[in-house]
């Protein structure tokens, strides 16, 4: 940690210290901070998963502005659209996409991002180990969360490789020079 002391900086080695309040609490402090740094993995993997969809979707769409009119990709294309309208029903029930404000969860049912988000800062808030029934929390949470994943991680299996293959059989050109559409 840098500090700075009459005009000069120095480094002063940082050291955390337990509230004495808290002495003879450690054991319960590392079992808040284990399930701590679990609903953060969980946090990470669903916001990984959400931002896979949306960069396939961002590849569905730009399919649809090259080749949208090439009939030879009108196979890739449909399973392409299904595919995406099977992504939003699991990144629908991964976060509130229909939220575009911070009041929007006063109308929209919170969905697990924000179930996870509340979560942690209700195990957060205090120095105590968690409760019984937290446990159970994050249990359900996880389990809801691990069902959603392995439906996102069967569409990237199947329906992605099926999409590329279809693709791959148009034969289409890797790159290609948009012309103006007249009308």
């Amino acid at each position: 940690m840098k500090l700075t002391v009459g005009g000069k900086s120095q480094t002063a080695p940082l050291k955390l210290v337990i509230d004495p309040r808290n002495k003879g609490q450690e054991a319960a402090l590392q079992k808040q901070f284990a399930l701590t740094m679990q609903v953060n993995e969980r946090m990470s993997q669903l916001h990984q998963a959400v931002n896979e969809i949306r960069d396939l979707r961002l590849q569905i769409q730009n399919l649809h502005k090259r080749f949208g009119d090439d009939q030879r990709l009108k196979p890739a294309l449909v399973v392409a659209d299904d595919l995406d309208h099977k992504m939003s029903e699991v990144e629908q029930k991964l976060i509130q996409v229909n939220m575009k404000a911070s009041e929007a969860n006063l109308v929209f049912p919170n969905m697990l991002n924000e179930r996870f988000d509340t979560f942690s800062h209700l195990i957060e808030s205090g120095d105590k180990e968690p409760t019984k029934p937290q446990l159970d929390v994050f249990q359900t949470l996880s389990s809801q969360l691990d069902d959603q994943l392995k439906q996102w991680a069967q569409l990237k299996q199947q329906d992605v490789a099926k999409v590329g293959e279809l693709v791959k059989q148009a034969n289409l050109p890797a790159l290609i020079i948009m012309e103006k559409k007249s009308g």
